[in-house]
């Protein structure tokens, strides 16, 4: 640009002097000419110097040519300074240049700018690695290395560092369920958050198990249950039961008897206990089987008790004794056997014949044996006991035998004997002595009263058996 300015410097020179007339003005030309050339090699050479420096407000002056410099239109400038240019006017100051530090995840790296300029991070998008907890996404600049928000970066005055801040986001992981015989059901948790499934899990019982719901566990054949742990990666849980064995009712029916109901454990064998019996007074029948027939438990199942319709008579025992003491003999005979076809002793080893009279002794009392009572048909166990009579022995004391009763009428004494006292004992029927003091017996045609002294009452004996005693 001062080239071209000393050029039309010149020019207006050379047209101002040919117009004067002035008939020679090569010295003058030379001269200028040089002097331009010499201010155009000093105005390189600056231009050089301060071109890096330069402000656009010193750009701006060297685009208008109406500036301090002058035109050739308009300039004041003399013709030994054409372009208004004073050669001793000072040089532009150098614009300052500050170093922006710029950290990423503790790394630096380093730039130049200009007082004035907005620094500019050059590097690609600073980044920021995930963890396990979060995931990072870089959002701007800051001067403060805690921040957790950005700054609008503002023109350079000084040195300064500057912080990539990362916002950041839980990570979520997948959490997977298993239930046996389910869909599986899958959620995402935030890292950190305890998953749960939302509801007790079930498992469908079988024949065999009931399932119970106990807990989850990372191990799909664990027994045992853990307490889910907060997320930390994805996971996949499988629910664990524990199994108990199902038990079914066993019933057992036999005829005339009550049900026997009893709880057994799948796979078992059920069992009665004992062989069944089915009983009448007539007889029994003989067990034959169960239906249906007793399997392992798998099931509710009734089993019935299957007898042969044909009865076995029951078997009744029939004694024969002469009394307590004196067995004869004991035959069983079947329910419902007829009377006339119980059969008597033919002959008792224990009777002896005296005086034409067949006699035992019992309980040390002679007896002499009548006959057999009359029998019935056989319904059940019976003993039949000898008629007997007891034989006197004036030798002891007789012993009487007789069912004792009271009364207050004292018309009944027939006072045909008396006895002394004490030579009498008197039992009753069964054989217990009765003990009374001074006791008087009496005796008449049927009967015999016991009479005791006055003020005790008196005691009657309805027909005792025919005895005699001693006097």
């Amino acid at each position: 640009m001062k080239k071209i300015k000393t050029l039309l410097t010149l020019s207006s020179l050379l047209l101002f002097t040919s117009c004067s007339g002035i008939g020679s003005f090569a010295p003058v030309s030379e001269d200028i000419t040089q002097d331009a050339n010499t201010k155009n090699e000093e105005s390189t050479t600056e231009e050089t110097k301060t071109e890096e420096t330069k402000t656009d407000d010193t750009k701006q002056e060297e685009t208008n040519p109406g500036g301090s410099e002058g035109s050739s239109e308009g300039g004041s400038g003399s013709g030994d300074n054409p372009g208004g240019t004073n050669p001793g006017e000072a040089k532009p100051a150098e614009t300052k240049k500050y170093t922006i530090t710029w950290v990423v995840n503790g790394s630096n790296t380093t730039t130049t700018v200009e007082e004035g300029k907005v620094p500019e991070y050059k590097g690609a998008t600073p980044t920021k690695a995930k963890t396990a907890e979060f995931t990072y996404a870089f959002i701007g600049w800051n001067t403060s290395s805690t921040a957790t928000t950005k700054i609008d970066i503002p023109k350079a005055t000084q040195n300064q560092t500057y912080y990539a801040i990362f916002s950041k986001t839980k990570n979520k992981y997948k959490i997977t369920f298993k239930v046996e015989g389910k869909a599986d059901k899958q959620v995402d948790y935030e890292y950190g958050s305890t998953p749960s499934y939302g509801s007790t899990p079930t498992k469908a019982k079988t024949a065999e198990y009931t399932y119970t719901f106990v807990g989850w566990n990372t191990s799909s054949t664990a027994t045992s249950a853990i307490t889910l742990p907060k997320v930390t990666q994805n996971q996949t849980y499988y629910a664990i039961f524990s199994k108990t064995k199902n038990k079914y009712k066993i019933t057992f029916k036999v005829d005339g008897q009550a049900d026997k109901q009893v709880d057994y454990e799948y796979g078992a064998m059920p069992s009665y206990g004992s062989t069944p019996t089915k009983e009448t007074e007539a007889g029994t029948y003989e067990f034959l089987r169960w239906e249906p027939e007793i399997t392992s438990v798998t099931a509710n199942v009734t089993y019935t008790a299957v007898f042969n319709t044909q009865i076995t008579p029951k078997k009744c025992k029939i004694t024969f004794a002469l009394a307590d003491d004196i067995i004869v003999k004991t035959v069983e005979y079947a329910y419902n056997t007829r009377y006339n076809d119980v059969s008597v002793p033919n002959s008792i080893e224990t009777l002896s014949k005296t005086d034409d009279k067949m006699r035992f002794v019992s309980n040390g009392v002679t007896y002499d044996f009548k006959g057999w009572p009359t029998r019935k048909d056989v319904t059940g166990d019976a003993t039949y006991y000898a008629d007997k009579e007891a034989v006197s022995n004036p030798e002891s004391k007789t012993k009487y035998f007789a069912f004792m009763g009271i009364t207050s009428n004292p018309s009944v004494y027939v006072y045909t004997k008396t006895l002394a006292e004490g030579n009498v004992d008197v039992f009753d029927k069964y054989g217990n002595k009765q003990d009374y003091t001074k006791t008087f017996i009496q005796y008449g045609d049927g009967e015999i009263t016991l009479r005791v002294p006055s003020g005790y009452g008196q005691k009657t004996c309805s027909r005792w058996f025919k005895a005699d005693f001693s006097a």
